[in-house]
């Protein structure tokens, strides 16, 4: 009986870890989806859009890319704006541009992050804060605008 116990805690367990990559893979799709849209956007207009609604359908023509595997529910992804493209005060590389939206009960996981060249890291919760608090401060000692927006395609929920 302990062995089939065994057998089963691990079937399963081998089964969730197994559905939660699968999710962080798509999240990691749809981060790079919404990269292309906001480069596509930035080649036209020489910089990024206010709000990622802006993006549909012209540059997105898929809203789904919007919305996290994991949590369908709530808006999926935090949107960065006010990004220096070009120019002697150009943000460098590694600026946080979108990141996962994770809801408060599950603040404890990683997340995956989106920088400004495009590259995609999985950061710790400790990671992530210290990260966006030292961008939020550059920015605020530059005098810049910080706002993040969620990307529920619906303007409303600028924040």
């Amino acid at each position: 009986m302990l062995a089939i116990s065994v057998v089963v805690f691990f079937s399963f367990r081998t089964a969730i870890n197994s559905g939660r990559e699968q999710r962080s893979k798509q999240s990691a799709r749809n981060m790079a989806a919404i990269y292309m849209a906001l480069k596509g956007f930035a080649r036209v207009n020489s910089r990024f859009p206010e709000r990622l609604s802006q993006l549909v359908p012209k540059y997105q023509p898929d809203p789904t890319v919007f919305m996290h595997p994991a949590w369908p529910e709530q808006p999926g992804y935090a949107y960065v704006t006010g990004i220096r493209l070009s120019g002697e005060k150009a943000d460098p590389p590694a600026t946080i541009l979108l990141f996962e939206n994770v809801p408060a009960k599950k603040k404890k996981l990683d997340r995956l992050v989106l920088m400004l060249n495009g590259e995609i890291h999985l950061l710790s919760p400790a990671e992530f804060e210290k990260r966006i608090a030292e961008q939020a401060e550059a920015w605020q000692k530059d005098k810049r605008e910080w706002l993040i927006q969620v990307s529920s395609l619906d303007d409303k929920n600028a924040k």
